[in-house]
């Protein structure tokens, strides 16, 4: 039987083989540049590994599956059709998609940069918890204003000058002088008993970092009037790479300190009044954190248990074949639905343009553009599940043409990606009401939910309409209207519920209580 179940064996061997070179390159790429094992506890490392891992074999089999349906691929960019025909199976495209992902990966500009930013990413998260990485970020963009003690001590170690904080944020002496007054504050914690332990556990990063100024103080790249490369124009190597830089720095300084005020300090009251002793006058529209992991992975797992439970009350799951079409869409509900909702949330602490409280008014630039990026998230999501989907494991990777198909059925289902766009666009638009108040209405919260109940119901009405209209096989949706706006409307109404008032309660500003901040107990000692 498991002969039969396999179209191509040397098509399998080729994947075996791939998987098995690609998995074992992304282990040891995971440690490049240095070793990162010892800086975080075993199993946020080894989560953030697994996690890397994992990504670089997700884009290898979706490059595998695409470089074996080459031709029928291009035919469908490039004319708008293509043979369903399984092709020939003499490319080897598995192989030649593992030595893309090993051998030429420094040297191709996208895969590169998406290797970069996925490495650094479950890096980041290894190393860092989310708290850090989020109060880090508000660290960045806060206005500091230090006491003349750290200023004195930064104009002595990193030649900082007072007026260049008067700069603009556009300039990099601007940076500079953020980076010399922080790096003052964190020498100083040395001589706090209350943060000392901290110093010493994270000693090596606070080398690292030490390191990195010396050796950008060694190439001389400071003049008397502030960096020199601020006089050259932006988009020259020497500008980006001094920038770079400086960002990495300046970066390194945000998550140490507020890895250290997290650690040390207790309460959100005590750490805002904290900031504003060290000198970080953070507004009330910087000082808000953005939503709560723990509220998305919350809202997520509840909206993707219920529905994935109700479906499979009632249907088989492991059933020979594709899976049967309800139990597809009750699958890819959740997952559209919750990856919307983390664009949408997250986009707005990423992105300055879409954060209303820096906008001044909607963003809807910013609320377009996290919509576009949840319909692309969207797309590579369903691609993958359409690919891996029609059979056991042995099936999908011997058998050429899996791929063309999967792409075929993503673009024929476009109705769907509307849904995704107005939907993203709908929640981020939704958790800015009443963005300036210090509490919200009571009729706020269940004006939204009956308000996003409303727009889900239309807006699944709508793609109901042009799924029928330009879906190939109309009949799919013949006597699934009700059920499927029902359960639109219901998903609606949750997010209405939960979403926006959980975002809205986590920026809300709380009043601030003393608390003696690691510069005044190092003066007192």
């Amino acid at each position: 039987m498991l002969s039969k179940s396999i179209n191509d064996p040397g098509l399998l061997l080729q994947f075996g083989v791939g998987m098995l070179v690609v998995l074992l390159y992304a282990r040891d790429r995971f440690e490049s540049p240095g070793p990162v094992r010892w800086t975080t506890t075993f199993t946020r490392y080894w989560l953030a590994r697994t996690g890397y891992m994992a990504s670089l074999l997700l884009v290898y089999l979706l490059l595998g599956g695409a470089f074996i349906d080459a031709k029928p691929v291009l035919s469908l960019l490039m004319y708008g059709n293509a043979s369903l025909k399984p092709p020939s199976a003499s490319l080897p495209g598995p192989l030649f998609a593992a030595l893309l992902l090993t051998s030429l990966l420094p040297h191709v500009p996208y895969l590169k940069k998406f290797d970069e930013i996925a490495k650094g990413i479950f890096q980041r998260m290894g190393n860092i918890p989310m708290e850090v990485r989020v109060f880090s970020a508000q660290l960045e963009r806060a206005k500091l204003v230090p006491g003349s003690h750290l200023r004195e001590s930064a104009y002595g170690e990193l030649g900082v000058k007072a007026e260049w904080l008067q700069l603009p944020e556009n300039r990099l002496t601007y940076w500079w002088a953020r980076i010399g007054l922080m790096h003052a504050i964190v020498n100083s914690w040395d001589a706090n008993p209350t943060y000392l332990g901290y110093a010493c556990n994270r000693k090596t990063s606070l080398d690292d970092i030490n390191r990195r100024i010396e050796q950008f103080l060694a190439l001389n790249a400071i003049g008397p009037n502030g960096i020199t490369a601020d006089e050259q124009p932006p988009n020259t190597p020497v500008r980006r790479s001094v920038s770079r830089e400086i960002d990495e720095i300046h970066r390194s300084l945000c998550d140490f300190i507020a890895g250290g005020l997290l650690h040390c300090v207790r309460g959100a009251r005590q750490r805002q009044h904290l900031l504003n002793e060290l000198g970080f006058q953070l507004s009330e529209r910087q000082l808000r954190p953005a939503m709560s992991i723990h509220h998305v992975f919350l809202i997520g797992g509840i909206l993707f248990l219920l529905i994935l439970f109700v479906a499979l009350l009632f249907q088989q799951f492991l059933t020979p074949g594709d899976l049967p079409l309800d139990i597809r869409v009750w699958f890819m509900i959740p997952i559209l639905y919750c990856t919307s909702i983390v664009i949408a949330i997250y986009t707005k602490s990423a992105w300055r343009f879409a954060d209303i409280r820096e906008v001044g008014t909607r963003p809807v630039m910013g609320y377009a553009a996290a919509a576009a990026l949840a319909v692309l998230a969207a797309f590579v999501i369903q691609l993958l599940f359409r690919f891996v989907q029609g059979g056991t494991v042995l099936e999908i990777l011997s058998k050429p043409g899996q791929f063309t198909g999967a792409l075929l059925t993503n673009l024929e289902r476009w109705p769907w990606y509307v849904l995704t766009f107005f939907t993203t666009v709908a929640i981020a638009w939704t958790a800015d009401n009443h963005y300036e108040s210090d509490s919200e209405p009571p009729w706020l919260r269940w004006t939204e939910t009956l308000g996003m109940a409303a727009f889900f119901c239309v807006l699944q009405w709508i793609t109901l309409q042009l799924l029928v209209e330009f879906s190939p096989h109309p009949e799919r949706w013949a006597g699934k209207e009700l059920q499927m706006i029902l359960r639109t409307t219901l998903v609606g109404a949750c997010i209405g519920f939960f979403v926006p008032h959980f975002y809205r309660r986590s920026f809300r500003q709380t009043q601030a209580v003393p608390v003696r901040s690691p510069v005044t107990l190092t003066q007192a000692v």
